[in-house]
């Protein structure tokens, strides 16, 4: 009974906490919700969000802009803590203003028409669906921060010491 208990424990943490390789699926009867229109693509491996006015590194840390994909490099999968210092000791574009999005920020580029990931993989290519830290605490808890999970595009307060991806976010000006 108790191996029972713990086999299900473990079983559902390596779900949650595993990332999801699949192909991408879109509804096409649903209006997308973040066209690859919707951004302009510099050349510099940086996209500018033109509703937010955000501009988003392309690739998830730890992969390298190539011209046209992020092929390069190896994912790092760091905790929160480690995200934030990540992205304020970035530069890239010849930007060294990066920083981890909110949770109101990261939300604003899932693809809600689309499935694993639910993020616009012509925007970000090499993308996963999985989980991405932002710099938004959980207020109900000083161990725990929110994450978008790009398999479906919800959000999920847990622990700062698990690690995950990240993406960074700097104002456009």
């Amino acid at each position: 009974m108790k191996y029972s208990i713990i086999r299900k424990i473990t079983v559902s943490l390596m779900i949650i906490i595993t990332p999801h390789v699949y192909a991408q699926n879109c509804h096409s009867g649903i209006e997308l919700t973040s066209p690859t229109s919707r951004f302009t693509l510099n050349g510099d491996g940086t996209a500018t969000d033109n509703k937010t006015g955000l501009t988003w590194m392309r690739c998830i840390s730890g992969r390298d802009w190539d011209g046209s994909t992020c092929s390069y490099g190896s994912n790092i999968f760091p905790t929160w803590d480690e995200s934030l210092a990540i992205a304020e000791n970035i530069t890239f574009a010849g930007k060294s203003d990066w920083r981890v999005p909110n949770i109101k920020e990261l939300i604003t580029i899932t693809e809600k028409a689309c499935w694993a990931p639910s993020i616009n993989e012509t925007v970000f290519p090499n993308s996963r669906s999985s989980m991405y830290w932002t710099s938004s605490p959980a207020a109900n808890s000083g161990f725990a921060a929110w994450r978008v999970d790009f398999l479906y595009g919800e959000t999920f307060n847990l622990d700062k010491w698990y690690q995950t991806n990240l993406l960074v976010v700097r104002d456009d000006q």
